[in-house]
């Protein structure tokens, strides 16, 4: 156990060193503040938690796994208030621009962090390696003050610990009441990633924190590898967030977005809102999850035809998907395309396919059955 908690520190620092290099570098062409800040983020919670790795590798020696390794405890509670302070700007809460929640968050344990410091040059530090070996040191007079000091200060971390816990949940809880922006398809799945990341981090840099309760071995390496896996899923979140803010300063992102959401929207067989009636340019264009202008902009762009013809030909092509996946009657495939009557359906589909509906499902599905043959 002990080759491997070596080896997946070493894994994990390196990791952590590798990935701060690459993110101050890669998208570096875009000029975009929310991309700085998340950049920046990044650098000092990966170095804050990279210092928390080398101080906690520190704590293994050969008399065995230090309990309380009080340097590795304060650079994981200056981790988590980082992070949490942070993390709360992705739910809307702008802890971070108030010197006052940093001042709160980090005097105490940045001041204990320091004295240890001192009392490890001092040699004055007395490591601990079991809870009998801090029960028998209590019932010493001569450790009975320094051991209740460090009890105290575990004590003190850890409610601070608990209380940024709470901060965190309260910016995630703000995140669900307030009023949500237009997103396109690709937007929201970059969201949700990054929320869910932030999830993961709390659970994982919480989990790092209680091995610093354990003395165990194993428990550092289980963390070490959950925090590889998660950096390493970070770092793709983050390479993707880059290209979105690439492509919108080229504007080239919305046309990719309504794609995706088209796709999306044209898989589904029942029930499609798209086609429902004879939608204007602005309500498909919130359907989208678009602006008119961008939408407009699309279809003259990548279509050149007028938004009259592209929305037809969207509708034949859903038509075609019907009468290749379904049985659905004629009239109900048309219902479902949103033509009023089965008559206009027919003209637009022959005149774009070369052929009636229900000869194209009758081509389409001889074709089917003799590839199976």
């Amino acid at each position: 156990m002990l080759v491997a908690y070596h080896i997946t520190t070493a894994l994990l620092s390196l990791l952590l060193v590798c990935v701060i290099i690459y993110e101050s570098f890669y998208g570096k062409d875009v000029d975009d503040g929310v991309l700085k800040l998340r950049r920046r983020s990044f650098h000092v919670i990966f170095g804050f938690y990279l210092l928390a790795t080398v101080a906690r590798y520190s704590s293994v020696s050969p008399k065995g796994v230090e309990l309380f390794p009080m340097m590795a405890l304060c650079l994981d509670v200056i981790t988590f208030v980082t992070f949490s302070i942070l993390a709360s700007g992705y739910f809307g809460r702008w802890y971070y621009k108030s010197i006052y929640n940093w001042l709160f968050g980090l005097l105490l344990p940045v001041m204990l962090l320091v004295f240890i410091i001192v009392m490890h040059f001092t040699s004055h530090y007395q490591p601990v390696y079991s809870y009998q070996e801090l029960a028998s040191q209590f019932s010493s007079p001569e450790t009975r003050i320094l051991h209740i000091g460090r009890c105290t200060i575990v004590v003190l971390l850890s409610f601070l610990y608990i209380f940024y816990l709470g901060v965190l949940y309260n910016a995630r809880q703000y995140d669900n009441k307030k009023n949500r922006p237009r997103l396109t398809f690709l937007e929201k799945k970059q969201k949700h990633s990054e929320h869910r990341n932030v999830f993961i981090y709390m659970l994982v840099l919480s989990l790092t924190m209680v091995s610093n309760y354990t003395g165990s071995l194993a428990y550092y390496t289980f963390c070490n590898v959950a925090m590889i896996a998660l950096v390493s899923s970070s770092v793709v979140v983050f390479s993707r967030f880059v290209n979105q803010m690439r492509m919108k300063q080229k504007g080239t992102f919305y046309p990719v977005a309504i794609e995706h959401e088209l796709k999306r929207i044209e898989s589904q067989i029942k029930d499609t809102p798209f086609f429902d009636g004879n939608p204007s340019l602005e309500e498909v264009a919130e359907k989208l999850n678009v602006s008119r202008d961008e939408l407009s902009d699309y279809i003259y762009q990548t279509r050149q035809m007028s938004f009259s013809q592209w929305l037809s030909i969207c509708k034949l092509k859903f038509v075609a998907r019907l009468l290749e996946t379904t049985d659905d009657s004629i009239a109900d495939v048309s219902a479902s395309a949103g033509y009023k009557n089965i008559p206009s359906m027919y003209r637009a589909f022959k005149s774009v396919y070369g052929m009636t509906p229900t000869e194209y499902r009758s081509k389409k599905r001889n074709n089917s059955q003799a590839g199976s043959m």
